[in-house]
Parts: C-alpha cells; sequence; structure tokens
C-alpha cells in the first residue's frame, strides 16, 4: 500500500502499463489481465469469465480481491466479481497491477489468492470526445466517452459503453 521498487516488493507482483494495453488491442478488463503471466483468465460462456490467481478458479471464484481506483468492485451475491458488469474503456487504464499470494492481512478479507488493483487515467488527462466501434462475428460493441474541464481544479469524463455478444451454441447449432 505504499510506493516502493519493484526489486524490493515482498510478493510476486505484475504491472500492465497503458501501452501494454492499448497494444494489446483488448476491449475489456478479462481481455486486458489476460497480459499477466500471474492469472488463470477463463472464459466460461460468451460473457462471463472466472480470473483467479494460484489455480482455485471457477465460476464462483471469490477469493481475489479487485479494485478499481482504490474502490472493492466484488459483489455480495457470491463475494466475487462479475466482470461483465464492470467496464472501463482502455484509454482510460493507467496501468492494472497483479499481486499474487496472500494478501489478506493488508487487503482484507477478499485476497487470500491475490489482489487486483485496476488505476484509471485522471479526468483531467480525458479532455474531448472519443468513440469506439468494433464489430465481429461473436461480439459488438461500442462506447462514447466525452472528457472536459468545468474550471481551473474540476474536470469531468463520462462514458457511455455498451455490447452485444453472441449466444452460445450446442454442438447441434441450437441455442445453449
Amino acid at each position: 500500500k505504499t510506493a516502493q521498487p519493484l526489486s524490493s516488493a515482498p510478493a510476486a507482483i505484475y504491472v500492465i502499463t497503458h501501452d501494454d494495453v492499448m497494444r494489446s488491442g483488448a476491449t475489456s478488463l478479462p481481455e486486458m489481465l489476460r497480459l499477466a503471466p500471474n492469472l488463470q483468465v477463463a472464459q466460461i460462456t460468451s460473457s462471463r469469465y472466472a480470473i483467479t490467481a494460484r489455480g482455485f478458479n471457477s465460476s464462483a471464484a471469490d477469493k481475489l480481491l479487485v479494485l478499481i481506483d482504490g474502490r472493492s468492485v466484488y459483489t455480495p451475491y457470491f463475494s466475487g466479481v462479475m466482470w461483465d458488469l464492470h467496464t472501463v474503456p482502455p484509454d482510460n487504464v493507467e496501468r492494472i497491477e497483479v499481486i499474487s499470494g496472500p494478501g489478506a492481512t493488508l487487503w482484507g478479507a477478499n485476497a487470500v489468492n491475490g489482489v487486483i488493483n485496476i488505476i484509471t487515467r485522471r479526468s483531467e488527462d480525458a479532455e474531448g470526445g472519443v468513440v469506439h466501434i468494433g464489430a465481429g462475428n461473436m461480439e459488438q460493441h461500442a462506447s462514447l466517452q466525452h472528457g472536459g474541464k468545468l474550471g481551473e481544479n474540476l474536470s469531468y469524463r463520462a462514458y457511455v459503453d455498451g455490447f452485444l455478444r453472441a449466444d452460445n451454441r450446442t454442438l447441434t447449432g441450437a441455442n445453449a
């Protein structure tokens, strides 16, 4: 929870930078997290992911603390993260810090297998508008973002994000 050189950190840490995210072409947080070698990212259905560290992966994985700008994003429904509900446009990601291993003594109960800390860019760095549109045979995705200044020390950023994913299919081609 304090700034220190990566070489002196007493844990297995991997940092995904803004440039890494932009070069990867990832459009969602689970796709961005596939860049971290110390995580297991599995796509269960067309819209559900299971993400964890240390080999304890399932659709109800609840031992990994996920923070976006320092706030926990778990759902009390099963104390895990519903990855399809939390969208952060790739342009807004400053860095993602992935800490593997037990972190419950520092971070709290959900950090048994590790911590994912997603840090977004400052709103004053997002002035103007950005539109992203993508389409393929499995997913269509669009987002619109606008940011600006309301005063010398006050800025804002607002975005709308939407997607349509293809249905899961059985071997016969029927909707699963």
